[in-house]
């Protein structure tokens, strides 16, 4: 692919005023124009100030046929921890693991995009099965890299070889209303 990969920070998740519980959005290009997409992962682990290996793996299966050029990372939570049982715990706790300005950033970053790709994987239930509906129901075509057995859709660290996105193989029979815990 012509252009060298640039990743964008904004002030929203590092940048210019890094906040130090939450990254609500993480940008990643490839050179001027193209189509965009959206990747909704599980939760950050880092502020976006490294590249890591899953939003690498993603521009790859994204970008490496010029279909994209731009892909925006979001969050179903925009709590940073570097572990889903972690996040968990905090939930339990009663902190907020979904974030204040969350649902902001990812609308936007939903309503922009060419494609959207949900990829959060398959999570502990007491924390996500409403907040995965909730985002599902704002996608009116979603992708994702695979499923699980549960249907959640599979995170690209649990891809296998399969490198293409396909349709996501259902919908949420409802969605639940737009105010977060």
């Amino acid at each position: 692919m012509a252009g060298a990969l640039r990743d964008e920070l904004f002030a929203v998740c590092s940048k210019e005023r890094p906040d130090p519980l939450f990254r609500y959005l993480y940008r990643r290009r490839r050179g001027p124009g193209g189509r965009s997409a959206t990747v909704i992962l599980f939760n950050p682990v880092h502020s976006g100030n490294i590249t890591d290996p899953t939003t690498g793996r993603c521009m790859t299966w994204l970008c490496s046929d010029g279909e994209f050029n731009e892909v925006t990372f979001v969050n179903l939570f925009a709590r940073r921890d570097p572990t889903p049982a972690g996040l968990q715990q905090l939930a339990r706790s009663g902190a907020d693991v979904v974030g204040p300005r969350n649902d902001h950033y990812l609308r936007e970053a939903i309503d922009s995009a060419d494609r959207v790709v949900v990829a959060w994987g398959a999570m502990p239930p007491r924390i996500h099965a409403t907040r995965a509906a909730r985002v599902l129901g704002w996608i009116a075509d979603p992708y994702c890299f695979g499923y699980n057995a549960d249907h959640s859709p599979l995170h690209p660290n649990r891809r296998g070889l399969s490198t293409s996105v396909r349709a996501m193989p259902y919908q949420p029979l409802e969605t639940v209303p737009l105010d977060h815990p």
